[in-house]
């Protein structure tokens, strides 16, 4: 099987003997003599043995300075002349190992790299290629062949092997597999939002058609990793809720077989986080195995409230007319300012139930908008007749802070205004 490394390994192996061994004494006597322990042979590509023997023969001058190669090579030399003479220079050398490696269709290794985005762009860092077939005819006869190199940054490419009776290599390639650096060099540029599709493609070394399907597929590859974490997650919380689950119930039966005759409150006490946790999350469970509550016992209120709703009553009655009679501009007499100038205000409010008298009388006494507009414009009257004047009904409305379309809206405070308005009538029509 050709390009799984067969040929990196060998020569490791024979890297670890040295090619020439010079003797020069043997058994005490003067020896001269050149020891080659191995030899390897590149095959060559139309598989010819001629061209074996003259790899051979010129190996060999290169390691010893010989002349085999011109001696024994040459043009008119017959194929069976050159396999004997190379048989015997081997015999004479003392040849250990010849090594005779396969085809390298490509060219000698390593091959580089073509992925744009990885460190080793262009470099030659490939050492290994694997052989499968290219198209397979339907009786299962195979046609051709291909050589598919993988980068160790996961790129992978295929070339079509070129046909042996020819050697032609048109060089070119094609994209099995872009790799891990590759999609994530995409995934992070695209993110970025800077470059255009086709900006992309120049970056990645693809077409913009290819980044944009890419760029789909990493989205719906991210929404499935999504859900699958969303689903993780959930599976998990759900599981830890379980074994919280059984936790507390231990807990829980384990203080409660402690103390048989415990209340619910007291076991509250024993065990506060398994009693929490259980009335929150597993409230079945929970009322059908403690104890069941005790009665609530509702003991005698220490307040007559019937007579202090009697006294409230009275005194807010007596506040709100002290209120309405106060000198000075008018204030709005309502419920909560009569609850503040008695000084029970919360409780008025709060225990509104038990003071039916209080709650009446403060309904009956409060102001509304209107009435307080009405006493507004008495008030403002009432100045303008103690300083002499005789005023229109504009100036009456403005001391007032009444509004004339508000007047026209209300009867009530129209006639406020026109009553007090015929006493300045009066009061003048008295003085003439």
């Amino acid at each position: 099987m050709s390009g799984v490394g067969k040929s990196f390994s060998v020569e490791r192996i024979l890297s670890l003997y040295p090619q020439v061994i010079h003797h020069s004494h043997y058994q005490g006597r003067n020896f001269t003599h050149s020891q080659i322990t191995w030899v390897k042979l590149d095959c060559p590509f139309d598989a010819n043995t001629k061209g074996v023997c003259i790899e051979f023969f010129r190996q060999i001058d290169s390691m010893l300075g010989t002349n085999y190669h011109p001696n024994y090579a040459g043009k008119r030399r017959m194929l069976d002349e050159m396999l004997s003479e190379m048989a015997r220079v081997a015999a004479n050398h003392c040849l250990g190992v010849l090594v005779i490696d396969e085809i390298q269709p490509f060219g000698p290794r390593p091959w580089p790299c073509l992925n744009p985005v990885c460190n080793r762009y262009q470099e030659a860092c490939i050492e290994t290629f694997e052989i499968r077939p290219y198209r397979v005819a339907p009786k299962g006869i195979e046609v051709g062949k291909t050589a598919d190199f993988r980068c160790e940054c996961g790129f992978t490419y295929s070339r079509r092997v070129p046909d042996p009776t020819t050697g032609s290599d048109d060089g070119g390639y094609w994209v099995r597999s872009r790799g891990a650096v590759w999609e994530e060099a995409l995934r992070r540029l695209s993110s970025s939002g800077k470059y255009t599709s086709r900006e992309l493609g120049q970056k990645l070394g693809v077409k913009g058609s290819l980044i944009r399907s890419k760029v789909v597929q990493i989205r719906r590859a991210w929404e499935a990793t999504k859900q699958a974490r969303a689903q993780a997650r959930a599976e998990a919380r759900l599981a830890a809720k379980e074994l919280k689950r059984a936790e507390c119930r231990e807990q829980m039966l384990q203080a409660m077989k402690e103390r048989p005759t415990a209340s619910r409150s007291q076991l509250r006490l024993f065990a506060p986080v398994a009693h929490a946790w259980l009335f929150k999350h597993d409230r079945e469970w929970f009322e059908a195995s403690l104890p069941p509550p005790l009665p609530h016992i509702k003991l005698p209120s220490s307040v007559d409230w019937k007579q202090r709703d009697a006294e409230f009553a009275a005194e807010a009655r007596t506040t709100a007319e002290r209120l309405k009679q106060a000198p000075g501009r008018p204030i709005r007499v309502s419920k909560n300012l009569i609850a503040q100038e008695i000084g029970v205000s919360p409780i008025i409010f709060i225990k509104a139930l038990h003071l039916p008298l209080t709650n009446a009388v403060l309904e009956e006494v409060s102001e509304s908008l209107d009435d307080w507009a009405v006493r507004r414009i008495q008030w403002a009257a009432e100045c303008f007749r103690q300083a002499g004047g005789r005023p229109t009904s504009g100036q009456v409305l403005k001391r007032a802070v009444v509004t004339r379309k508000k007047t026209r809206q209300k009867p009530a405070l129209q006639a406020a205004l026109n009553a007090a308005m015929r006493t300045f009538e009066t009061q003048h029509g008295n003085r003439k």
